[in-house]
């Protein structure tokens, strides 16, 4: 056993080492998992060598298991709590930069960046949403040729040194039916308006795979797509206060009123952010 666990351990140092500077979604799900294999694994057989208890290994290895659970249960819930009682907005509004259309140096950035100049997507706008003091949401907007398509790529610092690239395609019809394809993989459990038709990918993190979903969603329409001709920067700003108006009417937000004492998120609104963070840390799934 002693052979299996050093094995474990090694093969969960790597990944992690490997993974350090990168955004691998997928591989980031694997390292939870082997994490969460080794320390059932491991506690049991410690606790068992020094003679602290008397029980089946096994049997162990599955309270140790399921106490896993508990523990990032727990402290999921006390840090979405403390989210809500935060001053972070939720529904964060946007607003222009100076920087244009900056990008950061990373060889997966520079891929991205070419994909977009081979299949003429041109650069509008380049947004910004403080989330804090120190900490900025970066959004680069982008429009196909005939501007029936709009890209917000977003950028996001995780970790040190590392930063989280996202994106997000967007079409309308003339009826309000808004269609939205993203890889976002930030965990909101919430509601989206009626009219609205969101396919959540995380586990994509090819901008060309999710452009092509995108695509093909469209064609299930049967029906002409809608030229972007407002803002970017109004438009986006409206799609986040709808969506603070729906969440409110939907009962995942608390009133505007009452938040200073009850905090951002109704108990409905923390059970399913909890929800979303399992469901995409451990199975890569959106929920929303």
């Amino acid at each position: 056993m002693e052979y299996y666990i050093s094995l474990i351990g090694i093969i969960l140092l790597l990944f992690s080492l490997f993974n350090h500077n990168k955004d691998s979604f997928i591989l980031g799900i694997i390292i939870r998992w082997i994490r969460w294999a080794l320390l059932s694994l491991f506690v049991p057989y410690i606790i068992l060598q020094l003679g602290w208890a008397e029980i089946n290994y096994w049997r162990f290895c599955i309270i140790c298991f399921l106490g896993w659970f508990l523990l990032e249960s727990f402290y999921n819930w006390f840090a979405i709590k403390a989210l809500s009682f935060s001053e972070v907005s939720l529904f964060p509004q946007y607003r222009k930069t100076e920087k244009g259309g900056c990008w950061p140096t990373d060889e997966r950035f520079k891929k991205a960046k070419t994909w977009l100049q081979k299949n003429d997507f041109t650069f509008d706008q380049s947004l910004i949403s403080p989330i804090t003091d120190t900490l900025n949401l970066r959004c680069l907007v982008y429009h196909n040729f005939d501007k029936t398509i709009r890209l917000q790529i977003f950028f996001f610092p995780f970790r040190k040194n590392t930063i989280a690239m996202n994106f997000s395609f967007q079409s309308f019809y003339s009826s309000g039916e808004t269609i939205i394809t993203d890889n976002l993989s930030i965990p909101f459990g919430g509601y989206f308006p009626e009219k609205w038709t969101l396919n959540r990918l995380p586990k994509l993190r090819s901008i060309q795979s999710i452009f092509k979903r995108h695509q093909e969603i469209l064609k299930k329409m049967n029906n002409k797509e809608q030229v972007f001709e407002k803002d970017a920067l109004d438009c986006i700003n409206e799609q986040q206060a709808q969506l603070e108006s729906c969440n409110e009417k939907s009962g995942f937000l608390v009133d505007r009123k009452d938040r200073n004492i009850e905090g951002q998120l109704t108990d409905e609104g923390r059970f399913r952010v909890w929800r979303e963070i399992w469901f995409l840390s451990y199975l890569g799934i959106s929920l929303s």
